[in-house]
């Protein structure tokens, strides 16, 4: 195959595997594979996802798969695999995403269940630290749920809010890349549980948003800066008063 990146048929192989559930990666990775540039495919690839309707019906189908997927990875749990993810991120923080995309099998699916599984194991020794001070079992079962859903929450909602702002900044890449990082970057939560310690991995953790993003977004570390640091603190402001107005200690 040759570069004429106007190739109808090109545009319309890649709205079909879009509309297939391929991501942006897998896409361009065939396409690289066959040869073409890949600075511009992500820009044609970008041009056709603009241009796809995607049904309600279709857009429900999508998320139930995801779904699927996650809870498969979770039940299916690869313990050698986690760590060895958790040491990439930990080891190289300037380009770890590339690491991990490196890995045979890597999917956003794993990456979901990758944060999800880090949040759980967070709120059980956050809850643990509560608990140890309420000495309540009941409000220890409450906390971990409580904690579960609200950091949950909290990601999902960054994430999107992370991705609008990279894209207006000029970044390329789609929200499954930015969802990506931000899964992995969120692993260090397993070192919060402890009352103001928090900061440190907190603040680890946006390092490793910023360059990484910067890297999926194709943008400068400023902008990567910008889109990452503001929902943090809308984040972390948030968590505080929650935590303020449910008597826990932050």
């Amino acid at each position: 195959m040759g570069d004429n990146l106007r190739d109808e048929r090109l545009r319309d192989w890649i709205a079909s595997c879009y509309r297939e559930g391929y991501t942006v990666d897998q896409m361009r990775g065939i396409l690289a594979g066959y040869g073409y540039n890949v600075a511009v495919v992500d820009g044609v690839i970008e041009s056709v996802i603009h241009g796809c309707g995607v049904s309600a019906d279709k857009q429900s189908f999508r998320v139930k798969r995801l779904v699927k997927g996650v809870m498969a990875e979770l039940l299916n749990l690869d313990v050698k695999m986690l760590f060895r993810k958790s040491e990439y991120v930990l080891a190289h923080p300037v380009n770890f995403i590339d690491e991990i995309r490196g890995l045979s099998g890597e999917t956003f699916s794993k990456a979901l269940a990758y944060v999800f599984l880090n949040i759980c194991v967070f709120s059980f020794f956050r809850s643990g630290v509560v608990y140890f001070f309420e000495g309540s079992l009941l409000y220890f079962a409450v906390n971990i749920l409580y904690f579960v859903l609200l950091w949950s929450v909290l990601f999902a909602v960054s994430g999107y809010v992370v991705h609008r702002i990279i894209r207006m900044m000029g970044g390329i890449g789609s929200f499954v890349d930015t969802m990506q990082v931000l899964a992995y970057s969120w692993g260090v939560i397993v070192f919060a549980p402890l009352p103001y310690l928090w900061v440190l991995p907190l603040a680890y953790g946006v390092l490793l948003g910023v360059f990484n993003v910067a890297i999926v977004h194709k943008v400068d570390k400023m902008g990567a800066g910008i889109a990452v640091v503001v929902p943090v603190l809308i984040a972390a402001v948030a968590a505080v008063i929650i935590y303020v107005l449910t008597g826990s200690q932050a």
